[in-house]
C-alpha cells in the first residue's frame, strides 16, 4: 500500500507525499537521487549521500541526521498489524555516528529503527508494527553521518485487520 517504494520516478514520489527533509548544516554537504547504479530491482534505487565540507573542520560525530527522506502517509486501522519490508545497502561504514543509516517508521519511532552502519551488499530489512490507533503510517530513512546508502523495493503489505467491536469486553480472551 505504500506507493513509490520502487524508486522509478521522481514526480511519482513527489505525487505521493515523498520529501526530502532538507537541514542545511555548514560542515556538511548533502545529496539525494533516484540511480542508475546497481539498483536491486527495476531500473533506480534510492540513493543518500554526506560527506564533509571542504576547509571546515570535520566534526567527530554529527548531532542529527543530515539526510531524511519521509515517505507519503498510508492509511491504518487501530490493531492493523503491518509488514514493513525493503533493501538497503551501505556499502562503505557510515562515519560520525554510531547509528549508520536509521530506518524507521511514525508508529515505533527511532526508539525501534532499523540501523544499519555497513552492508557491502543489498541486506533485506523487516518490521512488524501493529497500528495504535486508526490514523496514517509513513516512513523515514536517515543518513545520521558521512557516506552513502541506497534504498530500493521499499513495502508495506497489511497482514491483519483488527476486527475488535469497541463494545467488546476487556474481560474476553484471546484476539478478535
Amino acid at each position: 500500500i505504500l506507493p513509490g517504494g520502487n524508486f522509478e520516478s521522481l514526480p511519482h514520489l513527489q505525487s505521493n507525499g515523498w520529501q526530502h527533509v532538507k537541514d542545511d548544516q555548514a560542515d556538511v554537504k548533502t545529496g539525494v537521487e533516484l540511480s542508475l547504479h546497481a539498483p536491486r530491482s527495476g531500473r533506480s534505487s534510492l540513493r543518500m549521500q554526506c560527506w564533509p565540507q571542504e576547509g571546515v573542520p570535520v566534526p567527530l560525530v554529527l548531532d542529527h541526521p543530515p539526510v531524511v527522506i519521509s515517505s507519503g502517509a498510508v492509511p491504518v486501522q487501530a490493531g492493523q498489524i503491518v509488514r514493513i519490508h525493503g533493501w538497503a545497502r551501505v556499502p562503505q561504514p557510515v562515519e560520525a555516528t554510531l547509528d549508520g543509516l536509521l530506518i524507521y517508521d511514525s508508529a515505533g519511532g527511532r526508539d525501534l529503527a532499523v540501523r544499519i552502519s555497513e552492508a557491502e551488499d543489498w541486506q533485506e530489512f523487516t518490521l512488524f508494527r501493529a497500528a495504535p490507533r486508526s490514523g496514517r503510517l509513513s516512513l523515514t530513512f536517515a543518513l545520521c553521518g558521512f557516506g552513502e546508502a541506497w534504498i530500493d523495493g521499499v513495502t508495506i503489505t497489511p497482514l491483519l485487520h483488527s476486527t475488535a467491536s469497541p463494545n467488546a469486553s476487556a474481560a474476553t480472551p484471546g484476539i478478535r
